[in-house]
């Protein structure tokens, strides 16, 4: 395949206009969905922005014509008007693009494939094949009509075949094959094209396996052109499939009844949503949790702007409904506690100075730290990894690695210690609380084992008993040298090393009967791919990741990295970074800097608020820095 500039003669006479609409109204969206490949600042569209492509030039050539047809069907314009401009007259017609789009490169090879005419009962046809091939390759799955979709992405390349005719003397596409069948329905889009014309925007779930009043954010895309009414009622109709596509699907689930009617009205910046059928005969618990699920999805800023829709009047049978002790309109602070973003404090450390045990330290906002008093029975080396669990410190549980022991304890005086030895190393821990587990009672300490994680302290009243494997099926390929369970416990986010390199991935924690998975159905989902080395990582808030990376002899760097699957910020970071913990609005992380003497080093702890480091401060001399979780 010979390929070409993207975009030349063809674009030069397709995009004619860029025109500013004073008038635009546009939907915020969120997405990924975590998405390979898709690090172009997905959701960071250019809102009230509108390209206006004009038809094919005279005497294009079968390339610039497939060129500019993909160019034109960004425009949704009368339904795909100028698209259908670079299409045979028996196309025009069967060409039907539905909104989820496939996402290509922004530079395809689009390469001309040598063909013979043809004779159909009449005089030689003139035909030509023109394949466009994609490196990348994400497509948008719904289930309906402006409804929001995830963005799924397939391994490798993907080829698509155009066949060109000519009707007086120019060429013109009559069909569109891919993988050896008629695609008459497929929308193509470049990656700019669907970032400017996407938005990406959360969907709220529930925990499959728990009844606990906690909200899952699900990034979801929808196409901002459809204006925000349509909008509104794609992202709430959304809410209403049990099966849905994407990462979340198993370990989520949604609070309206099968047989739920549904109708969306957007006046200003209010929502009216008014339930029917199933939904107006459920308990008043219910209906709460429906309406959490409404105003968190319409009003919850997305990843790029903030929302054309600040509160939510709900309706049940068309009378309104207020949830106990509350008031219209519905504003996201009403369940903003539904949204868990950490504890904050207080944070665990390991001290600095050398000791006959290791010494692990609590700090809670005080001027200085207090020592947590560990059983003797913990091994006399340094941890190269802690955690505590979640919860009220009375029913905490510390655990720490040496080598391929890890040693488990309540955080109390006097009591034993659990010690589980892996088959490899232990590199990190994380803990998760029963909400994502329902047969766990107590806390959940993950631990990765090579192509393994184990789940330990998941069986007995005082969580002794044999480690359990949860179950990755995507995950025979590489090995978890770090893991964090999000604050939701549900969630984890992990870096993965395979012999490509190393990446972060995001999985769900989903049950069954026999089992506890690690991203069912295969879906491990790539985040921050245009990071080259992470290192460490830790949950920033419910859509965003802090990600160390370390590239060699350069300098360690610190990102945010969002779930959409959008490009990553490089944010300020201080010399000698090691570590990165997170929790609410604190950041913490572990550092090694020059010492007093010739040659020496420290090891600090520094926290800042939101990765403001110009506000940041020395917690402590320590290293290992973790909040619970």
């Amino acid at each position: 395949m010979k390929s070409r500039p993207r975009l030349g003669a063809a674009v030069a006479g397709a995009v004619a206009a860029v025109t500013m609409l004073s008038a635009c109204v546009s939907l915020p969206s969120s997405g990924p969905v975590p998405v390979t490949g898709l690090n172009a600042g997905a959701g960071q569209a250019q809102q009230g922005i509108q390209f206006v492509p004009a038809p094919p030039g005279a005497n294009w050539r079968p390339t610039e014509i497939v060129d500019g047809f993909v160019a034109a069907s960004a425009s949704i314009d009368d339904n795909h008007a100028a698209a259908r401009e670079y299409l045979a007259s028996g196309f025009r017609t069967k060409w039907k693009p539905g909104w989820a789009a496939s996402v290509i490169d922004q530079v395809p090879d689009i390469s001309l494939i040598p063909t013979s005419s043809h004779v159909t009962g009449g005089p030689p046809v003139a035909t030509a094949q023109v394949d466009l091939t994609s490196q990348h390759l994400a497509t948008l799955q719904g289930s309906g009509s402006y409804e929001a979709g995830h963005l799924l992405v397939s391994p490798g390349s993907q080829v698509y075949k155009f066949v060109l005719t000519q009707s007086g003397g120019q060429w013109r596409i009559d069909g569109i094959d891919t993988d050896g069948q008629a695609s008459p329905t497929l929308l193509l889009l470049t990656k700019p094209d669907f970032v400017r014309d996407y938005q990406a925007r959360n969907l709220y779930f529930f925990p499959t396996s728990s009844p606990t009043n906690i909200l899952i954010p699900d990034p979801v895309f929808i196409p901002q052109q459809a204006g925000i009414s349509p909008g509104a009622a794609g992202l709430v109709n959304a809410l209403l499939v049990s099966k849905r596509a994407g990462w979340l699907n198993e370990a989520t689930r949604t609070a309206f009844p099968v047989g739920t009617k549904i109708s969306v009205e957007v006046s200003g910046i209010k929502a009216v949503v008014d339930l029917g059928g199933t939904a107006s005969n459920a308990s008043q618990e219910q209906l709460q949790r429906m309406a959490a699920q409404l105003v968190w999805t319409l009003t919850s800023r997305s990843y790029s702007a903030s929302p054309s829709i600040r509160s939510v009047v709900l309706l049940v049978n068309h009378k309104t409904w207020s949830p106990p002790g509350g008031q219209q309109p519905l504003l996201p602070k009403d369940f903003s506690s539904w949204v868990p973003a950490g504890p904050g404090a207080p944070l665990y450390f390991q001290a600095a100075h050398s000791a006959a045990e290791p010494e692990v330290r609590v700090w809670a906002g005080a001027t200085s730290s207090a020592p947590v008093i560990l059983p003797k029975a913990v091994g006399h080396r340094p941890f190269t990894a802690i955690a505590v669990s979640p919860g009220s410190a009375s029913k905490a549980y510390f655990a720490g690695c040496q080598g391929r022991n890890i040693y488990i304890a309540p955080l109390q005086r006097g009591t034993s210690v659990v010690r589980q030895t892996l088959s490899v190393n232990c590199t990190s821990l994380s803990w998760a609380g029963p909400a994502n587990i329902s047969a766990i009672a107590g806390p959940a300490l993950l631990a990765p084992a090579g192509h393994e994680i184990l789940m330990l302290l998941a069986k007995g009243p005082n969580g002794e008993g044999p480690p359990t494997v949860v179950v990755t099926p995507a995950l025979t390929a590489g090995t978890v040298t770090s893991l964090q369970v999000a604050p939701d416990g549900v969630r984890v986010a992990m870096i993965v090393h395979t012999r490509a390199g190393s990446r972060v991935m995001v999985a769900a924690i989903s049950q069954t009967p026999s089992n506890t998975y690690l991203g069912q159905s295969n879906h491990l989902v790539t985040v921050g791919s245009d990071i080259a080395n992470p290192v460490a990582l830790s949950w920033l808030d419910a859509d965003h990741l802090v990600v160390l990376d370390h590239r060699g002899r350069a300098p360690a760097q610190l990102y945010e990295v969002p779930l959409d699957g959008g490009v990553s910020t490089q944010v300020t970071t201080p010399a000698g970074v090691t570590s990165v913990a997170a929790s609410g609005s604190a950041v913490v992380v572990g550092t090694v800097v020059a010492g007093g003497g010739a040659g020496s080093s420290q090891d600090q702890i520094l926290m800042s608020p939101g990765l403001i480091w110009s506000w940041g401060r020395l917690v402590a001399l320590g290293l290992s820095p973790v909040f619970p979780g």
